[in-house]
């Protein structure tokens, strides 16, 4: 059964997907939220779409990730022609690349989905921090 289609769109950020794996009822995707500022957020989202003639059911995922955080407004069952979106957002706490994981499962396929962001750096560190006093 080929009825889901899955479309990765970003908000705010740029961003960067690509299918790269099938195997059995399971793709992987690649999908990077881009650049956050430091204690800010990159975010994205996936469009789950309906393109068959039966509904669609089972729609389950899980994040696994430090600093991202998803959200979705599927419902229990996805009608033909109908789509739904689940939102994936980055958190930037620390600088420097970070990754995550979105696994998807329907009752169609299931998507493993690696994230990808950048955290960039506090713009207000000084590079040479005081001195602690030094006591006798």
């Amino acid at each position: 059964m080929k009825n889901l289609f899955v479309v990765i769109s970003a908000v705010f950020m740029s961003f960067s997907a690509q299918a790269v794996e099938t195997l059995g009822e399971t793709v992987t995707v690649y999908m990077s939220l881009g650049s956050a500022p430091y204690n800010g957020m990159a975010r994205g989202s996936l469009e789950l779409k309906n393109t068959g003639d039966k509904d669609l059911t089972g729609i389950v995922w899980d994040l696994k990730g430090m600093g991202y955080r998803a959200q979705d407004n599927c419902p229990e069952a996805l009608a033909p022609g109908k789509a739904c979106k689940i939102y994936v957002s980055y958190w930037n706490t620390f600088p420097g690349h970070s990754s995550g994981t979105l696994k998807i499962w329907t009752s169609d396929k299931n998507y493993i989905v690696n994230l990808s962001a950048y955290g960039e750096p506090d713009p207000f560190k000084n590079p040479n921090p005081p001195m602690p006093p030094r006591y006798p």
